[in-house]
């Protein structure tokens, strides 16, 4: 939809909060702003009006707040509007902040240890399975230099699967995600990936392939508990 525009300004007017980055402000008159729901609609996705109005006072904040409270309850019912100070608001703020980290936080201990356990299980258990292979193997006469080669070798293969399964879910979540979104998909993809905060991700990841390198050191061990004296003497 075309938006026409005259002018812009560098500074909020009246002590108004500015929006992000990737937000605008919009200021016209009451009648244009009508004539233009009128004509394009409003977003389905928040299909409902918004005022807010801000009162700054500097001495007897607390009657200030009661009277706004009592002004606006007089014409919008309590369950339609809200009023809230600085103080309040900025609390709850930080309480939000400090909830979504913590839950940040708990998401991630878990989605690292379900990645280390299953890196680690996985490729351990393969060489548990496999210890009777790499015991004929030595008594052939594969040295243990050959024999390392050949895990890290399929430790190798292993990462790069992670790896590659790893870039896959993550284009499938983006895709997904802007998909569900109100927004053009190219733009919602674009918005995501740069928006989007990597470091859980690389952490995760990281995790994961220490789970592999853990898994390749416990293999041999595994693979010389399970071997026999001339393994063990090569």
């Amino acid at each position: 939809m075309p938006i026409k525009i005259d002018s812009s300004i560098d500074e909020m007017p009246y002590n108004l909060e500015a929006y992000n980055d990737n937000q605008i402000s919009i200021f016209t008159s009451k009648s244009i702003m009508k004539k233009f729901i009128d004509e394009y609609g409003i977003d389905e996705g928040n299909p409902v009006y918004y005022y807010f109005v801000k009162i700054k006072a500097d001495k007897n904040k607390e009657k200030v707040f009661e009277d706004a409270e009592k002004v606006i309850s007089n014409y919008v019912p309590k369950s339609d509007h809200g009023t809230s100070t600085e103080i309040i608001r900025s609390a709850m703020d930080k309480e939000q902040i400090r909830n979504e980290r913590l839950l940040n936080l708990a998401i991630q201990i878990i989605l690292i240890t379900i990645a280390l356990s299953n890196a680690y299980n996985s490729f351990k258990g393969n060489l548990r399975a496999r210890a009777n292979d790499f015991k004929l193997l030595s008594t052939t006469g594969m040295t243990e230099k050959q024999m390392k080669k050949m895990v890290f070798g399929e430790g190798k293969i292993l990462f790069k699967n992670i790896f590659l399964a790893y870039v896959f879910m993550f284009i499938i979540g983006i895709v997904l995600r802007a998909y569900r979104s109100n927004y053009e998909l190219v733009f919602a993809i674009k918005g995501l990936i740069t928006n989007i905060n990597y470091i859980p991700l690389i952490i995760v990841f990281v995790f994961m392939i220490a789970g592999v390198f853990l898994a390749i050191k416990s293999g041999f061990k595994t693979i010389n508990e399970n071997s026999d004296n001339s393994f063990k003497n090569i």
